[in-house]
């Protein structure tokens, strides 16, 4: 059996793939610019180890919302710190 692609479901083949640095799976990732295929996920800079890593476009999605999500905090952290510590201030 062909594995398929984590983001879209369709078998990948054995040169436009790469394998997810977090969730571990395949995805399509064209390697040529005359690739036919669409690209399911990206290659980018790890900042924890800065080296090149893939990602899929499933793992980025996560990503992405889990980066706003800890913006969202910080700024509300801090703006309770500002304001005297919450929402009970007259």
């Amino acid at each position: 059996m062909q594995e398929k692609c984590v983001v879209c479901q369709q078998p990948v083949d054995e040169v436009n793939v790469a394998r997810c640095t977090y969730c571990g799976k395949h995805f399509h990732l064209a390697w040529s610019v005359d690739s036919p295929i669409e690209n399911c996920g990206r290659p980018l800079i790890d900042d924890t180890s800065q080296s090149m890593v893939f990602i899929c476009n499933r793992c980025q999605e996560l990503l992405e919302r889990q980066r706003a999500m800890e913006e969202e905090f910080r700024e509300r952290r801090d703006r309770e710190l500002k304001g005297g510590g919450g929402t009970n201030d007259r």
